[in-house]
């Protein structure tokens, strides 16, 4: 059992802002410009390519020198990108990259021995993996012009300690500073502000990014600003973490859920919990995450793991193995494909509402299992069977999901099926995909066992199909026996209701 502790006694880590932190300056980076002709740069190791008459690619080093300037000009033509890989492994202690360089190809510094690197203004982008594993980098200075940061562009930079990220960086990605040495870094306050505003700024930020770090180790939870008794943004959870949390606003960012923490949340006045809130790194596993979060009226956008091991004991419960769950959240609202699970085969929902005000689509397309989905609807339980991609094609099957949504209407019933989804795509009116005469036979059987009906006449066609081919599922029968037993027995089960049982049974 983890202990668990209130928040007031937990250890947070607040990104500070530039020139506050151990004397950290976040002014322009002065590089000498070096112009060399075409037999200088080639005598130096310089391999290169020309983009255009005044533009050259820098694509190999092959020198031995190991504290590098990149040469600004080059047989008069102006250098503005490094290829992939140009560093790549190579011994070098320092590299200084000029401002005509505009741009980075992936892996350009990965696996080499580089300790310090200085960029004058002029990348914007800092691209994936562009410091893979240099396990020797200690200091790095990042121009103001930066404003992305790849994903997994410092992941297992073990000597990198503290990094200032320039106040126009609006965007790092996944895994950015993963398994690094990083104990601290500087966040400009404008981004911070930027995060409120996202689809305004396209501001981001990953909360994987500071995975496995010093930070998560150290600290119960970093947090984009200075904690409030009344709001708490919290940019990574540290690893391990037990917390109780007060009567307060709790907002996650993005995979900010990381490693086999458990937070009690039960007293927050609101949680915004994004879908993709917990790292899906996570979601399986032993070392799962645990929530419990508040049955008071809040907005709940449910993670993508919904049927991992990822639970709470409000949120929903298990009913025994990860291929059948229960979803119980009385308030809670779903956001479009909350559930995304590979395993998952049967669900049941109660009381649920669609988080957009509008109608919702559940599962997402890799829910390749489902087969069963059930919902209480007042007093009466609904069930509704469709064939899994086990059966009939992926496609069929993503389509037949879309059938289920969620909304809100006067009766606070969430579940809504569409049962015209399913007649369409039976009667092949969308003509994205056309199905077969046995997937029309499988869909048929799951229509007529569902409980759900749109109305009386609603299985009429299904009925008709099964008299008029009966002679075909006949033929078909030895291999549904075979391959699907379910669909075999009842069918047989069917045709005997109807009066006109299959030969084997006469």
């Amino acid at each position: 059992m983890k202990t668990m502790k209130d928040l007031s006694e937990a250890k947070i880590y607040t990104p500070s802002a530039p020139d506050t932190f151990r004397g950290s300056t976040m002014g322009q980076a002065y590089v000498k410009k070096i112009e060399l002709t075409r037999e200088e740069a080639s005598a130096q190791g310089w391999h290169f390519r020309y983009k255009s008459r005044r533009r050259i690619r820098i694509t190999r080093y092959t020198g031995s020198e190991k504290n590098i300037t990149i040469p600004a000009v080059i047989d008069g033509c102006i250098v503005n990108e490094i290829g992939r890989r140009v560093f790549a492994g190579r011994k070098i202690v320092n590299v200084r990259i000029p401002g005509t360089v505009k741009k980075l190809m992936p892996e350009c510094f990965a696996k080499c021995t580089v300790e310090t690197a200085i960029f004058a203004e002029g990348v914007s982008i800092l691209p994936e993996r562009a410091f893979l594993d240099c396990n020797k980098l200690s200091g790095i200075h990042l121009p103001q012009s930066l404003r992305k940061i790849g994903k997994e562009a410092f992941m297992w930079c073990t000597g990198l300690k503290f990094i200032d990220i320039p106040s126009r960086c609006i965007d790092i990605g996944g895994r950015a500073f993963k398994l690094s040495g990083l104990e601290g870094f500087t966040l400009n306050g404008s981004m911070i502000t930027m995060m409120y505003y996202r689809k305004e700024y396209n501001a981001y930020i990953d909360g994987s990014a500071f995975d496995h770090t010093p930070l998560t180790r150290m600290f119960d939870l970093v947090v984009l600003r200075d904690p409030c008794k009344k709001q708490h943004d919290i940019l990574c959870v540290g690893y391990d973490a037990g917390l109780r949390f007060p009567k307060c606003n709790v907002r996650f960012l993005e995979n900010s859920i990381n490693g086999a923490c458990e937070l009690d949340l039960t007293r927050c006045n609101e949680v915004i919990l994004p879908r993709n809130a917990l790292d899906p790194s996570y979601s399986y596993g032993l070392n799962c995450c645990k929530l419990r979060l508040p049955l008071q009226p809040v907005v709940y956008d449910l993670p993508r793991a919904i049927s991992s091991n990822f639970y709470g004991t409000n949120a929903y419960r298990w009913n025994g193995n990860q291929r059948d769950v229960t979803v119980s959240m009385p308030y809670a609202s779903m956001g479009e494909h909350v559930i995304d699970s590979r395993a998952l085969v049967s669900i049941y929902f109660k009381k649920l509402r669609s988080i957009s005000g509008r109608p919702t689509e559940v599962f997402s397309p890799d829910c390749v299992q489902l087969h069963k989905v059930s919902w209480t609807e007042g007093e009466k339980l609904h069930c509704v069977y469709i064939p899994n991609s086990n059966v009939v094609d992926r496609c069929l099957h993503r389509r037949l999901l879309k059938a289920f949504t969620v909304h809100n209407d006067a009766d606070g019933n969430g579940v809504f099926f569409d049962q015209k989804v399913i007649d369409d795509i039976f009667l092949n009116r969308d003509s994205e995909y056309k199905i077969s005469k046995t997937e029309r036979v499988l869909i048929a059987a799951d229509v007529l066992r569902s409980t759900h009906r749109r109305r009386d006449d609603s299985t009429d066609m299904y009925i008709k199909f099964l008299r008029k081919n009966r002679n075909f599922v006949q033929l078909k029968m030895p291999l549904l026996t075979r391959m699907h037993k379910e669909y075999a027995d009842f069918l047989t089960g069917i045709y005997r209701s109807l009066g006109i049982p299959l030969r084997e049974d006469i």
